[in-house]
């Protein structure tokens, strides 16, 4: 096993030299020499950077890759915790690699899970200054040499590469939610805190002047919010502020968003139940977050259709989240009714009409017995003195002429419907005479 850490380094290094030797010597001597046994464990721990390498008495300056992220490091941890942090890319994207370490008489043992190990001899410690051999085959020549390396404490720079992802989450299980993410801090210093601040929009713009503080969260590893009670708005606004022991790491963008987008939940509508003159509906509890109302309804149209004379009748609104059933006492004047559930948000967002997966809504067979069989009316009389209204007009059978239809409005009943053929315009109205 060889340190991801010193190779890259080492690419550096021989692009220099000439990488080769040709010295015969007794190796592990020269390799085991001068170890500092005095040092301990504490005196090691800490993070440190390679600023030099030598090589058959020369020495290399280490550069830095990438000005931007600062030079690549290494920590030896407590418990016996090693990390190499080699820098990518040009925006900072990082690798790194964690193993373990151990301190024995000078000598440093780098082990990985698969118990592969990797020695290296430290030769000098001190506060500022920290060198150690490690073997590489320098000149790919198939042998080891000896390589010293000369590091420093080091306090790796901090880079912000958090607050650009800080997203609107489009997950399929988030399209009704206000709920955002970002990566994880993965930085060297101590993490303190993601803070997530709100503010609703002041006509077309954000601004983070009038932003409070609705979020904190302490680990670095949760990297998804939900606002569970956002003001009810059109638009609100929100940005990511990370906070590490030293300072603000940095702070994302206002995000926009249009509370009118967020996605209604629908419930499935039970069959309603007719009994006697009322008509009694059953739904599963709205999930949906931000609940408003259930609306119940009715219409003499199914769901997405529509016609003359059609008729959109709200009959309850339900605030209770808890409350899945109503009764409707006070069934509407029509003839199989279509009843339907609807489910709205604060923001005013409504479940649609129909939805795959859901039902909600249903022809109702329900007719109230005083509806007469009547499509067309075109004039109509009351009677004065007993309980009858006269209604001139046909039924569905329109193959029959126009009859006057006498209706008994305390019975519920037709009393009489004429035989005779009226030969008389649709269009003139029927009268009542009294005959002595």
């Amino acid at each position: 096993m060889k340190f991801k850490f010193i190779h890259l380094m080492l690419s550096v290094f021989c692009l220099i030299t000439s990488c080769s030797s040709d010295d015969e010597y007794d190796f592990n001597t020269d390799f085991y020499s001068n170890a500092n046994k005095s040092i301990t464990t504490p005196d090691v721990i800490g993070t440190w950077a390679i600023f030099n390498l030598e090589f058959e008495r020369q020495t290399f300056q280490v550069p830095i890759k990438y000005q931007e992220c600062g030079r690549d490091f290494i920590v030896f941890k407590e418990n016996g915790v090693y990390e190499e942090t080699v820098y990518t890319d040009y925006n900072c994207k990082k690798t790194v690699n964690t193993l373990n370490w151990s301190l024995v008489d000078g000598i440093i043992t780098i082990s990985n899970n698969f118990n592969q190990t990797e020695e290296i001899v430290v030769t000098k410690l001190t506060k500022t200054a920290f060198n150690f051999k490690t073997k590489l085959d320098v000149d790919e020549d198939g042998e080891l040499d000896i390589v010293t390396a000369s590091l420093k404490p080091y306090v790796p720079k901090e880079i912000d590469n958090i607050s650009d992802t800080f997203l609107r989450n489009t997950s399929a299980t988030a399209n009704n939610y206000i709920s955002y993410t970002w990566n994880a801090y993965t930085g060297s210093e101590p993490f303190v805190a993601y803070e997530i601040y709100r503010s609703a929009s002041s006509g077309d713009f954000c601004s983070k002047n009038n932003a409070v503080l609705v979020e904190t969260f302490t680990d670095a590893n949760t990297t998804i919010f939900r606002d569970i009670s956002p003001p009810n708005e059109e638009h609100l606004c929100y940005f990511l502020r990370v906070k590490t022991q030293s300072d603000v790491l940095g702070e994302s963008d206002v995000q926009t968003l249009n509370t009118y987008n967020l996605i209604a939940t629908p419930v499935n509508l039970e069959e309603p139940i007719v009994l006697n003159n009322t008509i009694s509906l059953h739904w599963q509890k709205s999930e949906m977050p931000y609940f408003s109302h259930y609306e119940i309804s009715y219409s003499n149209y199914a769901p997405n259709s529509s016609g003359f004379g059609e008729q959109n009748i709200i009959v309850a609104k339900i605030t209770d989240i808890n409350k899945t059933s109503f009764v409707d006492e006070n069934p509407p004047y029509l003839e199989n009714p279509y009843y339907s559930i609807h489910v709205y948000d604060i923001f005013g967002n409504k479940t649609d009409d129909t939805t795959d997966g859901y039902k909600t809504s249903w022809e109702v067979d329900f007719k109230r017995d005083e509806i007469l069989d009547l499509t067309h009316i075109f004039s109509y009389e009351i009677n004065p003195k007993t309980p009858n209204i006269y209604f001139y007009g046909y039924n569905s059978n329109t193959t029959e002429p126009s009859k006057i239809y006498n209706y008994n409005y305390e019975t519920n009943q037709l009393d009489a419907v004429s035989s005779r053929k009226i030969n008389y315009s649709n269009y003139v109205p029927i009268k009542f005479f009294a005959t002595t």
